[in-house]
């Protein structure tokens, strides 16, 4: 096996284990190192299904500050499956944190609506719907 290609697996398996180390941090670690934790996936776009579905746990946490950069996270890498849990911050407390969600919403609204035929294709020649 070329010497490459060892470090390309070398290198994955190191990104690997740091993922889960930010996640763990995220889990585990005091609100600070949480909330950096948030601001690092944030700015490197994950949106895997692990990263999303930890991310939105906390949009259920009572503590305003880790909500808050839950919701940075989820602005931030506007994932495709992120409705169900910016759905969730509508009913928030907070009427900052609604408006900052109704936004994300508003913003993601694109690609979270598969397309469907278009109104002209779904028509007969004679104008009766198919």
């Amino acid at each position: 096996m070329p010497d490459h290609v060892g470090s390309e697996v070398e290198r994955q398996n190191f990104m690997d284990d740091t993922l889960q180390d930010i996640l763990t941090l995220i889990e585990k670690g005091t609100i600070e190192q949480r909330c950096a934790a948030l601001v690092v996936l944030g700015g490197l776009k994950a949106n895997s299904a692990a990263v999303v579905k930890l991310a939105g746990t906390l949009l259920d946490q009572p503590n305003p500050v880790l909500k808050d950069y839950a919701l940075r996270y989820f602005e931030e890498v506007q994932p495709k499956s992120n409705i169900a849990q910016l759905l969730k911050m509508l009913d928030d407390a907070d009427k900052e944190m609604q408006e900052r969600a109704v936004r994300s919403l508003g913003g993601a609204g694109q690609a979270a609506v598969q397309p469907g035929p278009a109104p002209a294709e779904s028509l007969h020649a004679d104008g009766k719907q198919r």
